[in-house]
């Protein structure tokens, strides 16, 4: 068996299909007005079901695979015309569907097929990644946007640019296909294991599914008469939900245990479902000048602009707790009322069994995603763990229990909180109460039957609860938001930049680290840097709108996904997005006024004036005549396009920019 990276490209009279084997050897077809490969692409097909091969791709589960099942069930004579039809409709389908109906599933694919998309979850709003996105993160020499609109027929000369632009993407897919080796070899592993095709589960799924058939192992059905297995909830109380050991002694803790105990949540969102996150809007509270945020996804707080060390006389300590929601739920028996209480005793199971398992194992990776989907899909529409009260259960009381544990080690003098973050703390204990901190640790750990774990920092350099610096004493260094630089092509494990993740300019976080944990000179380090793919920003624009890069009179149109550097002889970046309506209601009611140099309209309404100017009332003009609205992107810097890295050029970058970018990460921290 042989895994085909491939692509597809279609047009009025214009289709392609462009495959690789390992790099190693290329499979051109084309259906069009000036060539007809039918009969060799059908051949081709059926030589890849023959012998059992997979073809592997990016959003092809959904797109290329639908537009090869409609060639080979047309036995290999479907024209151009009919696969663009197939792939018109498709698109039309998907706006007014929720599940597209032109999509195979998997059960009646010819060809089995490998999505990179799915694998890596970007079919979800979040995580959401264009081709193009990956190929600035894989730092590729070129990054290729489609050239032409796909609803225009092409000529002969231009369907060789989209020729070779279905090469480009395919061995850009390959690419990407080896760095997600590993995971498609995970997922092959568990398919033979378990004989279940994983093969295009994202992380989450596969857990969820894990646990799922463990639940039908024990007679708990996934689905009832065809429906899933779920419990809906007209209400929420919350107080039904709070442990019973759950107190306070302080004033401003009490204070939010008793609204939670009085508030029932009753109001539903767009889905039907009970609307959770609007409930924990403003809910704080203020310990001597540490502030509580209480959320929807877990608590949060910390130190802002601030540099935290260790010292003579006190300890950095990080306390987390491990498996954090899941042993809340095993150990406070909640769970999800229609999987009844021997859904504890699955999750206990699973757990067991992860420890079982080395780590890194494709055992251990997969009970861990068990563990953990079961929270998150407990609140999901689509899921047979729907239970509301389950979600805020944990929610709640993983809180609350977190603030018992502050509140008493708040209580040793001169202990300062640094942060809390949804399953742990941060804070300076004093060295002469350690053992007495330590007494907490053990107190919290009987009354709540869960586990912590302890890491100990040299230093954190803390911007905000999302960004900061820590070192652990051993020397390992924890980076997150605005100071990750560890990327997806060096560890595609990473929890720093992932793959679906903004990489631009990491010799920013890169020098602030170096700046904040190492005391290195930031100028210093930013102009001796030579790995110059560091310093690439990217920028991504709708194909409504256009982008330019505007030098002087010379506009120079760029792709709508292109990459650039900050450079001393550079242009700017321009937007140029078409008129929302209100924009044009306002054109068609307001008064207008026109810069009696620049020939500038300005429309403004209730009897407002223009901006400062030598602007002068004019008559209503025609619509055509409304200027285009144009928005500066990175608008204080002057830019390089480096779309083809053959276009950069070392001697212009302008080290200033990066240097003031860093800077901002740097100095109100050491500053303040």
């Amino acid at each position: 068996m042989a895994d085909f990276s491939y692509d597809l490209e279609c047009y009025p009279n214009f289709f392609s299909c462009y495959a690789v084997l390992d790099n190693r050897r290329s499979f051109i077809f084309e259906i069009s007005e000036w060539h007809d490969d039918r009969k060799k692409f059908m051949d081709f097909l059926m030589g890849l079901k023959t012998f059992k091969h997979r073809m592997v791709g990016f959003n092809n589960a959904a797109y290329d695979y639908m537009l090869l099942h409609h060639f080979i069930d047309s036995l290999g004579v479907a024209s151009y015309q009919s696969l663009y039809k197939k792939s018109q409709a498709y698109f039309a389908d998907g706006k007014i569907h929720q599940f597209n109906p032109h999509v195979i599933y998997e059960n009646k694919h010819h060809i089995p097929q490998v999505d990179l998309f799915k694998i890596h979850h970007f079919d979800n709003r979040a995580k959401m990644t264009s081709l193009k996105m990956i190929e600035f993160n894989m730092r590729s020499p070129t990054i290729k946007d489609l050239p032409y609109d796909p609803l225009k027929p092409l000529t002969y000369e231009q369907s060789r640019e989209i020729l070779a632009y279905n090469g480009h993407d395919t061995r850009e897919t390959e690419k990407f296909r080896g760095y997600t080796q590993p995971m498609i070899d995970f997922r092959d592993k568990l398919s033979a294991k378990h004989r279940r095709n994983f093969t295009n589960f994202s992380d989450s799924k596969i857990g969820s599914e894990y646990f799922i058939m463990e639940l039908e192992k024990h007679g708990i059905p996934k689905k009832i008469n065809g429906e899933l297995n779920q419990t809906f909830r007209e209400e929420i109380k919350i107080a039904e939900v709070i442990l019973p050991y759950v107190e306070f002694e302080r004033p401003e803790f009490q204070e939010v245990l008793n609204f939670l105990k009085s508030s029932v949540i009753n109001e539903f969102d767009k889905t039907g479902l009970l609307s959770l996150k609007g409930f924990f809007n403003d809910l704080h509270a203020t310990l001597d000048g540490f502030q509580f945020d209480f959320g929807a996804g877990g608590i949060h707080g910390s130190l802002k602009k601030k540099v935290v060390r260790n010292s003579d006389t006190h300890d950095l300590l990080d306390w987390d707790v491990a498996s954090y929601y899941p042993n809340l739920a095993i150990g406070s028996r909640f769970y999800p009322e229609h999987l009844t209480e021997r859904f504890c005793d699955i999750y206990q199971d699973v757990y067991n069994q992860r420890k079982s398992y080395a780590k890194k194992t494709a055992e251990n990776s997969m009970l861990k995603l068990a563990l953990n989907s079961v929270f998150g899909n407990s609140s999901n529409l689509f899921s047979c763990f729907l239970d509301q009260k389950f979600t805020m259960s944990i929610t709640i009381n993983g809180q609350l229990l977190l603030c018992m544990l502050a509140e008493h080690l708040m209580k040793i003098p001169d202990l300062k909180m640094v942060q809390i973050n949804t399953d742990g703390l941060t804070f300076l204990c004093p060295k002469e109460y350690r053992e007495h901190a330590n007494s907490l640790w053990k107190w919290w750990e009987e009354i709540t039957s869960l586990e912590l774990e302890e890491a100990e920092y040299s230093m954190m350099a803390i911007r905000d609860v999302n960004s900061y610096l820590a070192v652990t004493t051993d020397g390992y260094v924890k980076r997150i938001g605005a100071y990750a630089y560890e990327l997806s092509i060096d560890n595609p494990q990473t929890r720093e930049l992932a793959w679906h993740k903004n990489q631009s300019a990491v010799v920013v976080a890169k020098a602030a680290s170096a700046a904040l944990v190492e005391g290195k000179s930031i100028r210093k380090f930013i102009q001796n840097h030579v790995n110059y793919l560091d310093f690439m920003l990217r920028t991504k624009v709708p194909r409504s709108s256009k982008l330019e890069l505007v030098k002087g009179e010379n506009r120079q149109p760029l792709q709508n996904i292109s990459r650039y550097y900050a450079s001393v002889d550079g242009g700017k970046l321009i937007k140029t997005m078409p008129h929302t309506q209100t924009q044009i209601d306002k054109w068609d009611t307001g008064d207008h006024y026109q810069h009696e140099d620049t020939g500038e309209y300005q429309v403004v309404t209730h009897g407002k004036q223009p901006k400062s100017g030598k602007f002068k009332p004019v008559a209503f003009p025609e619509l055509s005549e409304m200027p285009p609205r144009e928005i500066g992107i990175d608008k204080d810097v002057f830019v390089t396009d480096c779309t083809d890295m053959k276009d950069f050029d070392v001697t212009t970058i302008d080290y200033d920019y990066y240097i003031g970018e860093t800077k901002k990460l740097v100095d109100p921290l050491l500053l303040n």
